[in-house]
């Protein structure tokens, strides 16, 4: 339900952007936004931009510089996991980025909600897990789970590792962290 008042949130919002032209793949900017966009490209802005350009190229093969030789922005500071999940849904499905990238952090926001209500419950109780996974998806930057960021893929991972770490699960719980060290700077 948060999920889709978010959706017509940014949908409306959304209507009062203009026209951001694209700096390139080694650019401040790496896709391109035209004014009044849809939802999924709105869910594809800013940082999921950078996303984007590695989901869909890669990472760039040298560091940007400007005239003074000072790297620009680029690539370089995003984490691979999270491009690399979409990429491989953008190969399966053929949808491109735009698309992908939302509906993957949507799928993984899903997933760590079940397990925090799963972690929460286990200890406190139904009502203690609901009450959580509401608090969660309706605090102000819950957004995020359904926009084309890693948030959701950390989340997912985090509370993997620690339902994993509850069932004496050692090796799994260091596979995962080693998963969550690639998500996050």
């Amino acid at each position: 339900v948060m999920r889709a008042i978010n959706w017509a949130m940014i949908s409306l919002a959304s209507r009062r952007q203009i026209a951001i032209p694209s700096t390139g793949p080694g650019g401040g900017l790496a896709t391109a936004s035209p004014a009044s966009p849809d939802f999924w490209v709105i869910a594809s802005n800013w940082d999921g931009g950078w996303y984007g350009a590695i989901a869909r190229y890669g990472y760039p093969d040298h560091l940007p510089a400007d005239s003074l030789g000072q790297v620009r922005q680029n690539a370089y500071g995003f984490p691979p996991l999270y491009p690399m999940f979409v990429r491989l849904m953008m190969l399966v499905t053929g949808l491109d980025f735009t698309l992908a990238g939302p509906i993957v952090s949507f799928v993984c926001g899903a997933a760590a909600m079940v397990l925090v209500y799963r972690l929460v419950a286990e200890t406190a109780g139904r009502r203690a897990g609901s009450l959580t996974v509401v608090m969660l998806c309706t605090y102000m930057g819950a957004t995020v789970f359904q926009i084309s960021y890693s948030e959701s893929l950390t989340l997912l991972l985090v509370c993997a590792a620690l339902w994993l770490l509850s069932r004496r699960r050692y090796a799994l719980v260091l596979l995962v962290l080693l998963m969550l060290a690639f998500t996050r700077p």
